[in-house]
């Protein structure tokens, strides 16, 4: 019974040694690596740079073509603001009229 006891001591040290020993090759792994990750985040930068103009571009004539398609949308509505206006128009308060009576002080 005791065997089993020391057995399973060691087991768990052996797994403790095995789970510090992939930390450690990881960290060390991970510094290793860096400077690479570092290089092409440069090159990631430098490629947003090249590409941010095209893009701004790309933006710039994509807004033009929605107003474009709104205004095309929006074409068969002319007609209807046309006769709201003249509607407007000829209900409107045109302000006060001298009345016809006048009523005197």
């Amino acid at each position: 019974m005791v065997e089993l006891v020391v057995l399973a001591a060691l087991a768990f040290a052996a797994l403790i040694v095995v789970g510090v020993l992939l930390s450690v090759f990881s960290v060390v792994g991970w510094f290793l690596w860096l400077p690479f990750k570092i290089i092409g985040w440069m090159f990631r930068i430098v490629g947003l740079l090249i590409a941010l103009p095209f893009i701004l571009i790309a933006c710039l004539l994509g807004g033009f073509g929605m107003l474009l398609g709104t205004g095309v949308l929006m074409l068969p509505l002319l007609p209807l603001v046309a006769i709201a206006g003249l509607v407007f128009w000829l209900f409107r308060d045109r302000g006060r009229t001298a009345p016809q009576a006048r009523v005197v002080n």
